[in-house]
C-alpha cells in the first residue's frame, strides 16, 4: 500500500469514526506533530563538549543502577 493510498484509507477511516476515536487520532496525532524539539547552538555544543571530555576519558560514566543511587540518595557510592 503507497503512501497515497494510506492517507485516502485513513481519511475513509476518520469519516466512520466516533467522537472518542477522533480524540484519540487527534490526540497522538497532536503529541506527535508537536514534539520536534530542535536544540540551539549552545545546547548542541555543551553535548559535543561533554561527549568530547568523555572520549578522552576526563568523565566518568554510570550504570543506569548507579544513576538512580545518585538521584534517589544525592551521593555516588
Amino acid at each position: 500500500m503507497t503512501t497515497s493510498d494510506k492517507r485516502q484509507q485513513l481519511h475513509h477511516f476518520i469519516d466512520l469514526a466516533d467522537n472518542k476515536t477522533i480524540e484519540a487520532i487527534y490526540a497522538i496525532l497532536e503529541n506527535r506533530l508537536a514534539s520536534k524539539h530542535t536544540f540551539s547552538a549552545q545546547e548542541l555544543e555543551s553535548f559535543y563538549d561533554r561527549r568530547k571530555a568523555y572520549n578522552k576519558g576526563e568523565t566518568k560514566n554510570y550504570t543506569v543502577q548507579e544513576a538512580h543511587s545518585i538521584i534517589r540518595n544525592g551521593s555516588k557510592k
